[in-house]
């Protein structure tokens, strides 16, 4: 499809949206760095016009000269080359920042680590990955990664941290529960496939707790003694934002596989 109609690549709506977006994002950090930069997959050099008032020095390069054509059509001067993310030829260290943006989903995952060296290879200062994927991303990635490194523990950040951002808007508030609730599911699910010994360290929030006139216990739990019976139970939620609920939510799932699956997990608050 790339290969046949570079065109359609900027009247496709939803695309356009999104990379708006991340284009101001990656146009704002290279404007901090400064120098010379290198688009790694620059198609048909989109992201070269938001770059250009900046006054960076602006490079790309595509495995699909198609792409190129268009891309020195809509800007003469900038400098384009037909080459791989594999490989790409410069010399270490050509860059002050080294970028691709929709470039790694159309690789297979373990290609990833091939590309990242790549472009850290011909960077100074940094790199910037723009990477567009599936709410809570790709399972069998995650499962085939656990398959691989056989991790002992795994850290879990991978969550849209803001509560702001979810309170913005109906997408916002769906990609945030959706990105982070079946994120977790999936890595779940994967551990219990692939690494039933590992132990996972989720980074959870107070804020899922609200503002309760009482003390907070560290562990979350706390006695309870009702109608003359006692026990010890998960302190109440009361979230504060629809991304605290996903939090709320994520830690109802933990506590549940560790009891019926016996997965290891730590839910830092």
């Amino acid at each position: 499809w790339y290969a046949e109609a570079p065109a359609n690549f900027r009247r496709h709506k939803d695309a356009l949206k999104k990379s708006h977006e991340t284009n101001k994002v990656i146009a704002r950090e290279v404007a901090r760095v400064g120098g010379c930069v290198l688009d790694v997959g620059c198609a048909t050099g989109i992201t070269c016009e938001y770059i250009k008032p900046t006054g960076v020095r602006y490079a790309g390069i595509d495995y699909t000269e198609k792409f190129l054509r268009q891309a020195r059509k809509l800007n003469p001067e900038i400098d384009v080359r037909l080459g791989s993310a594999f490989s790409l030829p410069f010399s270490d260290r050509s860059f002050d920042t080294v970028f691709c943006k929709s470039v790694l989903e159309h690789q297979h995952p373990m290609e990833y680590p091939k590309i990242v060296r790549e472009m850290a290879r011909v960077a100074k200062k940094q790199v910037i990955i723009a990477f567009f994927m599936a709410p809570g991303g790709d399972y069998n990635f995650i499962e085939s990664f656990l398959v691989k490194y056989k991790p002992d523990a795994i850290i879990h950040l991978a969550e849209i941290p803001s509560a702001p951002f979810s309170m913005k808007s109906v997408q916002a508030a769906t990609l945030t529960q959706s990105n982070n609730v079946i994120g977790t599911l999936k890595l779940l699910w994967a551990m219990r496939k692939a690494a039933p010994e590992a132990h996972l360290v989720k980074l959870a929030t107070l804020g899922e707790f609200g503002t309760p006139n009482i003390d907070i216990p560290d562990s979350g739990y706390f006695e309870v003694e009702y109608h003359g019976r006692k026990d010890r139970l998960p302190f109440p939620k009361q979230p504060g934002s629809l991304y605290h609920i996903s939090k709320a939510m994520d830690t109802l799932n933990i506590q549940f596989v560790c009891k019926v699956w016996g997965l290891n997990c730590t839910d830092l608050q």
